[in-house]
């Protein structure tokens, strides 16, 4: 089984191909796949150390697609792109193993940054969502890192 750097999960072909060009430009070996269910047959083909995955997506979303990605293939680090945050997302995210959620108008330097951690072998560290906190915290939860344009 090859191993190769990052599966891109998109419907959108004009988002995929264009994150594609610009990781390959940057020497990463990346994968495409136009929704959840080709993710997962190139899963079984090819190891990858990093999933990124659009959130809204036919057949499959992005949150149930990196639950299936966490129990059969767990070595894969999954992070989320979203244009719309919807309630719920964080919670949904973090238990199916989502480390961070980025905005689709994210900066390519902060994605390539979480890209570069998770390629490092560094185990992730989760953090408090840096868009507001209820002040409800509990410890025992799991959570997520949501970042967008906004974040500093």
């Amino acid at each position: 089984m090859a191993t190769k750097d990052i599966l891109l999960v998109d419907d959108c072909a004009v988002q995929l191909r264009l994150l594609s060009m610009i990781l390959e430009s940057r020497g990463f070996k990346v994968s495409a796949a136009s929704d959840g269910f080709k993710a997962l047959e190139l899963l079984e083909r090819n190891q990858y150390r990093v999933m990124i995955t659009d959130f809204n997506m036919p057949g499959m979303n992005g949150i149930e697609l990196a639950a299936r990605v966490r129990n059969e293939h767990p070595a894969t680090r999954v992070v989320l792109v979203t244009a719309n945050a919807i309630p719920g997302m964080i919670e949904g995210a973090a238990s199916a193993g989502i480390s961070e959620i980025f905005s689709k108008l994210t900066d390519i330097e902060t994605l390539l940054d979480s890209i570069r951690s998770a390629l490092s072998g560094e185990p992730w560290q989760p953090a408090r969502p840096p868009l507001g906190d209820s002040g409800n915290s509990n410890s025992d939860k799991e959570e997520v890192r949501l970042r967008s344009p906004l974040q500093k």
